[in-house]
């Protein structure tokens, strides 16, 4: 806390760099994904009861391979800020399926973490009637699909993510 008016007013402000992630966004073929989108995303409750989100877009080169830099992390030193964060990653491309994996909380205390080859799919579609119990249509229902995508705990120690859910209303 500082007090206001005072002359000798001075603030230092230390700062480190961020980590960085990196790899290679594949199709199933083994051939470099280009035309696609790579961010990191990590969220947590702030000091003051407010979530606080953090989100740091990657670079993809022509070879596939991508590079998000700037990804805090450290020790936890009991002010809610600077801890080992829970990041997320995200990759989506045109006409593929979006990937999302999670990134061990102490991955990147080296300074870069290699996540190695994440492979996207051709999108897909999922689609059926629903029936009544007795065959008849249901018309208007919302349905809804959630769940973790198989591969998400996939650079974790020892997470398994093995359910999704359908669910109608």
């Amino acid at each position: 806390v500082l007090a206001a008016g005072s002359e000798d007013l001075k603030v230092d402000i230390a700062l480190s760099a961020g980590a960085v992630v990196f790899g290679r966004i594949v199709d199933s073929a083994g051939l470099p994904v280009r035309d696609c989108y790579v961010a990191a995303c990590a969220s947590q409750m702030l000091p003051n009861g407010s979530p606080g989100t953090f989100w740091c877009a990657g670079s993809v080169a022509s070879d596939g391979r991508f590079r998000i830099e700037g990804l805090a992390f450290g020790p936890d030193r009991g002010d809610g800020v600077h801890v080992f964060l829970p990041w997320q990653m995200l990759v989506r491309a045109p006409g593929m399926g979006t990937r999302t994996l999670a990134l061990p909380t102490n991955a990147l205390e080296h300074g870069a973490f290699d996540v190695g080859d994440i492979v996207l799919l051709p999108q897909g579609l999922l689609e059926g009637r629903l029936l009544d119990g007795e065959g008849q249509p249901i018309a208007r229902a919302e349905i809804t699909a959630s769940g973790v995508a198989r591969d998400f705990g996939r650079l974790l120690p020892s997470a398994q993510f093995p359910w999704a859910t359908l669910t109608v209303n």
